[in-house]
């Protein structure tokens, strides 16, 4: 069967298409020649334009010889090569009658594309029928993720983690996927249970993505020691030296990454890492022309923009260097990104005969709405561009706002204007301006009060690393305790029902609720005296009207925002607030307040609760308070610290209302009366309401793990320290978690990581939360 296999793959390497297909047409029905020979032939006549022949090989295969050919598509996926992949998937669904296992590969080809949506439709009912099959469930979780929907993936993986695959290619297919969604202590789990079925010996494989849960961990003298020990003993040191240079980006250490790279490059030249994940380090040490050339590789990466460009590829790319009757600039990334190189538009109108600019739809309002020139823009200067909405997320014609007046002749990506233009260095004033009717239509929103500071506290739920640049609402609540503030809401979606977490004295405008597009958004920031928003597209937009505006960003920051100072390239408007620890924001907060004290003028005070009154009734206004005056109320009222009373109390106002805070306390009080089954309702309840709230997923995790629940406790513990990575309660849990497990090692190298902690200053508690409630 090797000898055979090797033959044919031998031919096929020198393009024997003539010999193979003899071959075939000789022995096929001999004993010796299997599906496997087949499925080679097939292939190989395919990749060399001989269709016809292909599907003469596919229609002589028997339904008991089928999976060799679908294991082939497989090897093709896992190898990018899409395009082969996707013509043999059409050849076979052509030929044969099974419909189930071709939809799964075209999933996965939609998934390798990014096109995730599409994918998780095909991938779901498959996995409802066929709830065993583990590669589709890892598919699916990986799709889920990319779509942002972090908490389905980890759903889908946890039948996975409570009975880990048997096949070592699966196991390890499961253990980048908990890498690569940051699940570090289900990483360690998994590989301590494969150590222990492997009597204590691991592939090199399995090796490095323990030391990269020790790196997701933040465990940096750990994860460097194994490094450094995996390459001395490794066969595979191009692979450890990948890992390694991905965990210098991680931990900050931007040129130790490209020394990384350049060694690897000298050593493993097939192997390095590419100029993709270059040019981020690049641009973030400001060197901006090899950054711009490196990034024209973001397209053979292997990420979704790669099918975006294909959509366009039987145009030219535009190189700055003609003059071409019609352009089309396509978009790319995120809405940000886009306003971001709006700023280039203008150069690119007085270098080309006609632009048609294809963009997201949610784009569309704002551009309407916007001049490129100085002064009050009209009719006349503003240039008018034939707008396409969506063209690479498969709109129909139907959809399209403005079709092109002429027939594009050449493209370009929006992203690589900068360096089309030779403009590598952003200038960074102020590059548009709104109409004059945005601003008055906008205007009767606000009202006339103290200082006007827009608040956007998360960025878009699907992007990757949205768990890092977000803060939870609870976490800006020191600044409403500075008088004299009217905080705009601008944030939409799901989360403002964090807004019921804040007391009474932080001063909201809910104008959130009349924001209808980036127009309306564009109108309320131009009226503003602040903004003050995480790193995410309003950023951008402030920016570009020359808004004043005060950006969280992140200990990894995103490529565009350097590696340290107040001052930005792109916007001589922003002023950057850094983080100088993954994951904690309270510095940030408390440096952002003593700004915003003396930009005020008056200083902070502290918040007052409501006292009960003397018969002990519920305040209407307890209906709606939040969090902290729910406490302060119940403990004022509950003299004898008997929490039943307390709980009876607050049952009164559960009755009128299941917001997170009332679910809150709630949830502490049934803890504090023994009744730990409606505890353990209540706060699932409360994290379905609030999936950002990590003290009840801190206290769901106790609350399982004290009835022996572990991979329950174990799902919630790593959730709550995903989100709230140096809150010490959690890392004495996990510490628990190893130790009850008997991973003593990992239960040793958590309280190295406690003691760090300890000296760097890290809270106790998650406003108020703590460890949860005694259990």
């Amino acid at each position: 069967m090797q000898e055979l296999m090797g033959w044919l793959r031998l031919l096929a390497q020198y393009g024997r298409s003539d010999a193979l297909y003899e071959a075939w047409r000789k022995y096929a029905k001999k004993p010796f020649w299997t599906g496997e020979a087949s499925a080679q032939v097939g292939i190989s006549l395919l990749a060399n334009g001989f269709d016809a022949k292909a599907g003469s090989v596919v229609d002589d295969c028997t339904t008991t010889h089928r999976l060799p050919f679908y294991t082939v598509a497989h090897e093709l996926l896992d190898s990018s090569l899409f395009q082969l992949a996707e013509r043999w998937v059409l050849l076979l669904q052509s030929r044969w009658d099974d419909e189930t296992r071709p939809r799964i590969l075209l999933a996965r080809l939609d998934h390798h594309r990014g096109f995730f949506q599409k994918a998780v439709d095909q991938f779901e009912p498959y996995l409802g029928a066929h709830p065993d099959d583990e590669n589709v469930r890892i598919w699916l979780a990986s799709a889920q993720h990319k779509m942002g929907c972090r908490s389905d993936a980890i759903n889908t993986l946890q039948p996975l983690l409570v009975h880990p695959p048997e096949s070592t290619v699966t196991k390890i297919a499961l253990a980048s996927l908990l890498n690569e969604v940051a699940l570090w202590p289900e990483l360690l789990f998994l590989v301590r249970e494969t150590e222990q079925q492997a009597n204590n010996t691991l592939s090199v494989i399995q090796q490095i993505l323990r030391a990269q849960a020790y790196a997701i961990a933040r465990m940096e003298r750990v994860a460097l020691a194994d490094f450094a020990r995996l390459e001395a003993e490794s066969p595979d040191p191009a692979t450890v030296m990948g890992f390694r240079s991905l965990l210098y980006y991680r931990l900050g250490k931007y040129e130790e990454m490209l020394r990384e790279n350049d060694r690897m490059t000298a050593l493993y030249p097939l192997q390095s890492m590419g100029d993709y994940n270059r040019s981020h380090v690049l641009f973030l040490l400001g060197r901006y022309e090899e950054a711009w050339q490196a990034w024209e590789s973001r397209f053979q990466s292997g990420t979704g923009m790669a099918q975006r460009e294909h959509n366009y590829s039987g145009l030219k790319v535009w190189d700055g260097a003609v003059t071409p009757e019609m352009l089309v600039i396509h978009t790319e990334q995120g809405l940000g990104d886009v306003i971001q190189m709006l700023r280039y538009l203008p150069d690119v109108i007085s270098k080309v005969g006609g632009l048609t600019f294809d963009f997201a739809q949610a784009l569309y309002a704002l551009l309407g709405a916007l001049s490129f020139e100085d002064g009050e823009p009209d009719e006349t200067d503003s240039p008018r561009v034939p707008l396409v909405a969506d063209g690479f997320s498969e709109v129909s014609p139907d959809d399209a706002l403005e079709p092109p007046p002429l027939v594009p002749t050449f493209q370009l990506p929006m992203m690589s204007l900068p360096r089309v233009l030779n403009k590598p260095l952003p200038e960074g004033s102020a590059y548009f301006s709104l109409n004059s009717s945005v601003i008055e239509r906008t205007k009767p929103w606000l009202i006339d009060g103290g200082l006007r500071v827009g608040l956007v506290w998360a960025g878009n739920a699907a992007h990757l690393g949205d768990h890092f640049r977000s803060v939870h609402l609870l976490e800006l609540m020191p600044l409403g305790r500075i008088p004299g503030i009217e905080f705009y809401i601008l944030q939409k979606g799901p989360v403002d029902i964090q807004l019921d977490y804040l007391p009474s004295n932080f001063n909201v405008v809910r104008i959130d609720q009349r924001i209808d597009d980036l127009a309306d958004l564009a109108g309320v920031i131009a009226q503003m005296d602040l903004l003050i928003s995480v790193d995410s597209m309003p950023v951008h937009l402030a920016g570009a009207l020359g808004k004043p505006v005060w950006a969280l960003i992140p200990f990894t920051p995103d490529w565009r925002w350097g590696t340290a100072g107040e001052k930005t390239d792109w916007y001589d408007s922003v002023v950057l607030f850094r983080q100088n620890r993954v994951a904690d924001w309270r510095p940030v907060i408390t440096r952002m307040c003593e700004w915003l004290e003396k930009l005020s003028g008056h200083k902070a005070v502290d918040p007052k609760f409501i006292e009960p009154n003397s018969s002990g009734a519920v305040h209407e206004q307890l209906i709606d308070a939040p969090f902290n005056v729910l406490e302060a109320f119940l403990r004022a009222a509950d003299t004898k610290a008997d929490p039943k009373t307390s709980l009876s109390l607050l049952n009164e106002i559960a009755a009128q209302s299941q917001r997170p805070a009332v679910l809150g306390v709630k949830a502490r009080l049934e803890i504090a009366s023994g009744l730990l089954e409606a505890a353990e309702t209540t706060l699932n309840h409360l994290i379905k309401v609030d999936n950002k709230h990590v003290g009840a997923m801190l206290t769901l995790s106790r609350l399982l793990l004290a009835r022996d629940d572990v991979y329950g406790a174990l799902r919630w513990a790593s959730e709550a320290m995903h989100l709230g990575s140096d809150v010490l309660p959690i890392w004495r849990h996990m510490q628990d978690l190893f130790e009850r497990q008997g991973m003593v090692i990992e239960a040793q190298r958590v309280a190295e990581r406690i003691s760090i902690l300890i000296e760097e200053g890290a809270h106790e508690d998650w406003f108020g939360w703590g460890g949860g409630a005694d259990i």
